[in-house]
């Protein structure tokens, strides 16, 4: 017989209860993540100590569905997945960094996450450049185009001044 035959649950609020608990789980999962965790564990452990609670959570709704579930193939998925976080929580930081090196064209120099954005500098040549994101910002060669366009209309609004301050 089906799970919520052998329970005699209906459907529809089975239904609604999960869903009402992944929105809330959801939302506090992603509160927690961008106020707390990223901020705190970095890119590499915050994933790992995501995928920690899940299969924790797993663990215990195995436990408690051990009827209803086949122990070895869950003990071997289990383990695979304990693997993995071990590997990336061991060697999560030297796989950014290798993948940082590929994903510039010039050697990454410094590279930080922020609060908010993932910052990388790569310089070759003399030419360094600001990414965030992966996003190019700036690079020191072609950084006066940008300023110049910055001081265009304070020089508009006060024809006289001789120098632009720009913060």
């Amino acid at each position: 017989a089906r799970f919520n035959e052998r329970r005699q649950v209906l459907l529809k609020t089975n239904i609604a209860m999960v869903f009402g608990a992944d929105y809330l789980g959801s939302f506090f999962a992603g509160l927690t993540y961008s106020v707390w965790l990223l901020p705190t564990l970095g890119t590499v452990l915050t994933p790992v100590f995501s995928g920690a609670i899940n299969l924790s959570i797993a663990a215990v709704l195995a436990v408690l569905f051990r009827d209803e579930i086949a122990p070895r193939r869950f003990a071997l998925s289990g383990a695979l997945a304990l693997l993995v976080l071990i590997f990336i929580g061991t060697q999560g930081e030297r796989l950014v960094f290798d993948v940082d090196q590929r994903l510039y064209e010039a050697p990454v120099v410094h590279a930080e996450q922020s609060a908010h954005q993932r910052i990388h500098i790569t310089e070759l040549k003399g030419i360094s450049c600001m990414h965030l994101n992966g996003a190019t910002q700036f690079c020191s060669h072609d950084e006066r185009r940008y300023h110049e366009l910055l001081v265009h209309p304070a020089f508009w609004v006060n024809p006289d001044a001789k120098r632009v301050l720009i913060l």
